[in-house]
């Protein structure tokens, strides 16, 4: 393990009021990762996609985040440029460094800034 991610999980440890883990534990915790079991599905979420997208829309709404349903990854940078033009926000945003970001065609709005976004800002 690199120095800085152990100095990290120490520090993480200590505020946990842990100390380093012993021998067995570790084991345990090695074999876990090794065979790693499925998390469970909540039963709300045990429905069809379309279901999953309308109750993922619901409770996005419901923690204040505005949803638009587009028709594709052509439709997102119009909508995209299209809400900061409504809100009043310059035409700059910023995306996640994913690369299932990748296919959308940005450059069909020149004006619309995109800046790809990371961890460190």
């Amino acid at each position: 393990m690199s120095g800085g991610r152990e100095h990290i999980l120490a520090a993480a440890r200590r505020a946990l009021g842990r100390g380093p883990l012993d021998a067995a534990r570790r084991a345990e915790l090695d074999r876990r990762l090794e065979a790693p079991t499925p998390n469970l599905v909540p039963a709300r979420a045990q429905i069809d996609r379309a279901a999953r997208l309308d109750l993922f829309c619901a409770m996005a709404e419901a923690a204040a985040a505005t949803v638009q349903r587009v028709d594709g990854a052509g439709a997102v940078p119009g909508a995209v440029a299209e809400y900061l033009a409504h809100e009043n926000l310059p035409p700059e945003a910023v995306m996640a460094p994913d690369p299932g970001l990748d296919d959308i065609p940005w450059q069909d709005r020149p004006l619309l800034t995109i800046r790809r976004g990371g961890t460190d800002g």
